[in-house]
């Protein structure tokens, strides 16, 4: 019986214990309103913390007695945000990753919170701005960052008043972009007179049953769209999502170049009025829109061109261009990993990269020129597993009222020594999941071959792709196998204008 006593007191002394270091992520059951403002001031913005991070795709350690605040915009209550609290301020929002579950309890949207920032990390996971303990080690391919323990919470996270909910910010998708110092990242906003595509009206917003997550568009007339991105373990997965036209209210966050909304409940998504049509009639074809990445299209605006450079490959490929691999005349391709990491020419690795632009730089340039240049390009070194089948893709929401469309802009060859030769083409698609490629005349473009230098090409699309609803393939693209011995070209693409009528 003694023994059992011990052991008894010793459990009960054990649960006191873990109760009282994890206390600052645990549920403390207040009452709304009783909670003062803490004895503590904000020396940094949210904003002014987020630019101490200069290394896109690197973890920055905060090293200075920095102390943000903000209300909490989003929390973990229904499961679509996990392990996580969004916070804004005037000047931003962030995302705090914390190892713990039931946030909400503590940090309830509405709360304000203090965060002493030095010694935390931050990072920009895929583009999304976020601060943290440390480095996730759950992939070793996916750097990721580790919440803040939760027996640490009470050190870094102070708990203000309560029921200090903001607005949402009212603004249209062309002032989203996937710059990781976009005002609106990581912040609420809400988008008027969207609407979900036709295909998708029918839709749950997940599908709870298989554990998958659903990505679907969210428009408005004019064609410009966003993600909205649910999580299979929200608590309204399987619910229907609305069918109407409206405000549709929630988190911008972005992954890569996708730009998404992520909402916090289904009050968030009022679509319930009549729904439009796209310019010209008839909805936006949908994608193909499950559980796989929505990749954001190009939008031809009123003026033409439609001007894009990789000057800001750091921050990831621009919206609605990507690099693929396995490309053919039947399929688009399996969509590749881009490095932001700027390299030289000399980087002798396969892959595509982030490469010093011809238009700018001498063959002879140093390795310390090229990597320290403004002016970038969007490069790929071929291998044996890439021999073919390797693309650079412009895709294009729509091009209702717009017609004679075409692309044009400089194909580079950027090693030299590599007498091997890759031929390049340009061709075309129409549809969410086209299954046939049309290849368009665009003269002789080779790279490699022992040249240095770069090719200025031009392209016209046929009539059949004026004036549509659907959605555009342009692709840069090796279809055949190269040609010649030793290693293989190293490429890239810049300057490239999208023009029309």
């Amino acid at each position: 019986m003694k023994k059992k006593s011990i052991a008894l007191q010793l459990t009960a002394c054990l649960q006191l214990i873990y109760c009282l270091i994890t206390a600052g992520c645990r549920p403390s059951f207040e009452l709304p309103g009783d909670y003062p403002e803490p004895d503590i001031t904000a020396t940094h913005s949210i904003r002014a913390l987020k630019e101490m991070h200069t290394y896109p795709g690197k973890f920055s350690e905060v090293t200075v007695d920095a102390i943000i605040s903000g209300i909490v915009v989003a929390d973990d209550r229904t499961g679509n945000f996990y392990k996580t609290i969004v916070i804004q301020d005037t000047s931003g929002g962030i995302a705090l990753c914390i190892n713990a579950l039931d946030l909400y309890n503590n940090y309830p949207v509405g709360r304000r919170v203090f965060v002493k920032a030095k010694g935390l990390l931050l990072f920009d996971y895929r583009g999304l701005m976020q601060l943290g303990a440390g480095i996730g080690q759950s992939n070793p391919n996916d750097l990721s960052l580790a919440g803040i323990p939760a027996s640490l919470c009470s050190r870094y996270l102070i708990k203000g008043s309560l029921n200090n909910m903001p607005e949402p910010l009212v603004v249209t998708p062309a002032l989203l972009t996937k710059n990781r110092l976009n005002r609106y990242q990581n912040t609420l906003i809400r988008l008027e007179n969207m609407q979900l595509d036709a295909g998708d009206t029918a839709s749950t917003y997940a599908i709870s049953t298989a554990l998958q997550a659903r990505s679907v568009p969210l428009r408005n007339c004019n064609g410009d769209s966003v993600l909205l991105r649910n999580s299979a373990y929200a608590s309204f997965a399987a619910d229907r999502m609305p069918s109407g036209n409206g405000s549709a209210t929630g988190i911008f966050t972005v992954f890569g170049a996708v730009l998404q909304l992520m909402i916090r409940d289904t009050n968030d998504l009022q679509l319930y009025a009549t729904r439009c049509t796209a310019p010209g009639g008839g909805e936006v074809e949908p994608p193909d829109t499950l559980d796989t990445p929505y990749e954001s299209g190009l939008a031809l605006t009123a003026t033409p061109p439609l001007s894009i450079n990789f000057d800001d490959l750091a921050e990831g490929l621009p919206a609605g261009v990507s690099v693929r691999t396995g490309a053919s005349g039947t399929d688009s391709g399996n969509i590749g990993i881009m490095p932001t990491t700027r390299v030289s020419w000399n980087s002798s690795g396969g892959g595509f990269k982030n490469l010093a632009s011809a238009s700018a730089l001498p063959a002879t340039a140093s390795a310390s020129v090229q990597l320290a240049t403004m002016n970038r390009a969007l490069g790929v070194r071929q291998v044996a597993a890439t021999d073919k089948g390797v693309a650079f893709v412009f895709l294009i929401n729509n091009t209702l009222g717009k017609k004679n469309i075409g692309i044009q802009g400089v194909l580079q060859s950027l090693d030299a020594s590599i007498s091997r030769i890759a031929n390049w083409n340009i061709d075309y698609a129409i549809g969410a999941k086209p299954v046939a490629f049309t290849v368009l005349p665009a003269g002789n473009l080779g790279t490699g071959g022992g040249n240095f230098g770069k090719t200025t090409f031009s392209a016209v699309l046929p009539p059949a792709v004026d004036n549509r609803a659907s959605r555009v393939w342009i692709r840069i693209v090796v279809l055949t196998a190269t040609s010649g011995s030793g290693s293989r070209p190293l490429s890239a693409i810049d300057d490239i204008q999208l023009y029309w009528e």
